[in-house]
């Protein structure tokens, strides 16, 4: 087997708005793929069918931005993930903020996960 784009599939629709302090967010994603499995010595096409919903809200009080999202994804045939993600970004000054947060991981075929990440972002 040769492994092809031809006859793949995406698309996607999101929203985001503002008001306020507060931000809401929303996209949907499904896609279409076939993709090689079994390696070398066993190879098979099987499809890459996925859903994908995302929903996000912030909310923006002086330096501080609190945030919170939640992922939703479903592969036909292969496992589904839920992911959920809350965090907070500080303005420490013109262009610089220190960003932090915290996601748990459901996923049926890699496990359970907790993460935990901390940052700063520059821009110049």
């Amino acid at each position: 087997y040769e492994a092809s784009t031809k006859g793949d599939r995406e698309w996607n629709l999101g929203v985001d708005a503002t008001v306020g302090a507060f931000g809401l967010g929303a996209v949907y994603t499904d896609a279409n793929a076939g993709d090689i499995a079994g390696g070398a010595t066993n190879p098979r096409l099987i499809s890459a069918d996925s859903q994908t919903w995302v929903l996000g809200a912030d909310y923006t009080t002086g330096p501080f931005k609190l945030g919170a999202s939640y992922l939703n994804r479903d592969v036909d045939g292969a496992n589904n993930t839920d992911r959920y993600t809350a965090g907070v970004a500080y303005t420490y000054g013109p262009g610089m903020t220190f960003r932090g947060s915290v996601a748990y991981r459901d996923d049926d075929s890699a496990g359970d996960a907790t993460t935990a990440t901390v940052g700063t972002q520059v821009n110049f």
